[in-house]
């Protein structure tokens, strides 16, 4: 195992803000960075909240961390729980501000800037619905690079920042408060918060300053989340070859789904094999797709991006699967920063309790 590598190519281009036109663009590239786990959806309720916010034609500017002064305070906001029940129990769209700002007012400063706490799946639009509400830029990065089951898969995880003062919100005026310096604590009350709560809560934590996230935070979250996006946005143009070609990605695999062995429980692993007439590649998932493995040699493992993708170029998520579909199997690098072999027990293989080792360039 080796240590960081260069960066990412193609390199997103720095995105200066958003527009309601750019919505649904983001939202394709964090649902390829969700790494499987779309629900089936083609549009989250974030995304229809904030849509609906920025109907008048409003422009969220978006800034880098390393553009913000040093000692400039940016916080990190996310939705926890369910995410059907969250279509349910409809969000009034000020819950995740009301969490920033309840973060912010504890320690007495003043925030420059709101970020994502992770850019797969719905929680692309977390930290824009929350600056939009109070008034802030968003900061182009976030703390996974893409999405994750736990706030312990955090990269500041493992350069030992805490998670500080965090704040749970829930849609009738109900917040918690506490202070922990053990990220796994934000887990298990989150877990707790977000079924007391009904079925989800808005949540904000890591109140840094822009130096020290310039430094340890994933920068340009959201500008790769557009370019991924813009790239398999319909109407598609080009081969499913120029489509990877143009998100980063590399094909490890082509084939038809021929076995889908599933489990009742979203927590344990099952497995998708895919057959090309001469091989077989199996994929092992839980709530995302894991590792690959083709003929029995592991071709690709988490924290890098698996995705699948139909001949159409169609995203094919966990719940699209379906037996006798021809697909793609894609990696997408994880960002660098995850590349640091000490990191392995937090996003690798390891961490899903898969004996494996993460699969790192040389």
């Amino acid at each position: 195992m080796s240590g960081a590598g260069g960066p990412l190519t193609p390199a997103p281009e720095p995105i200066t803000g958003i527009g309601l036109d750019d919505l649904a663009v983001i939202n394709q590239g964090a649902l390829v960075l969700a790494c499987g786990r779309g629900g089936g959806w083609e549009r989250s309720v974030l995304y229809d909240v904030l849509a609906y916010a920025m109907r008048s034609g409003e422009t969220l500017p978006v800034v880098r961390a390393a553009d913000l002064p040093p000692d400039a305070w940016v916080v990190h906001v996310a939705m926890l729980g369910s995410p059907a029940i969250l279509g349910e129990k409809l969000p009034d769209g000020t819950e995740l501000a009301r969490a920033a700002r309840l973060v912010a007012d504890r320690h007495g400063v003043r925030l420059a800037g709101v970020a994502n706490v992770e850019i797969g799946g719905l929680n692309a639009f977390a930290a824009p619905l929350a600056a939009l509400e109070l008034g802030l830029p968003v900061v182009d990065g976030d703390l996974m690079g893409r999405a994750s089951q736990h706030f312990n898969q955090i990269i500041l995880s493992a350069t030992g920042f805490p998670p500080g003062t965090v704040s749970f919100v829930d849609n009738q005026q109900n917040h918690i408060v506490l202070r922990t310096d053990d990220v796994a604590v934000v887990d298990r009350v989150g877990d707790a918060v977000a079924v007391a709560f009904g079925g989800w809560a808005a949540v904000s934590l890591y109140l840094l300053r822009a130096r020290v996230l310039g430094v340890h935070g994933i920068t340009g979250s959201l500008s790769r989340a557009r370019m991924i996006g813009a790239a398999l946005t319909p109407p598609l143009t080009g081969t499913v070859d120029d489509l990877i070609a143009r998100i980063g990605g590399r094909r490890l695999f082509h084939g038809t789904i021929t076995e889908l062995s599933t489990s009742v429980r979203a927590s344990e692993p099952w497995a998708v094999v895919i057959d090309d007439g001469d091989r077989l590649a199996r994929i092992d998932a839980e709530q995302e797709y894991l590792v690959c493995a083709v003929d029995g040699e592991v071709v690709a493992t988490v924290p890098d991006i698996i995705c699948l993708l139909a001949d159409t170029g169609e995203l094919i998520d966990i719940e699209k699967l379906r037996l006798g579909l021809p697909v793609s199997v894609v990696r997408l690098r994880s960002d660098p920063k995850w590349e640091d072999a000490r990191l392995a027990h937090l996003a690798g293989p390891e961490a899903f309790g898969l004996d494996l080792d993460p699969l790192l360039p040389p």
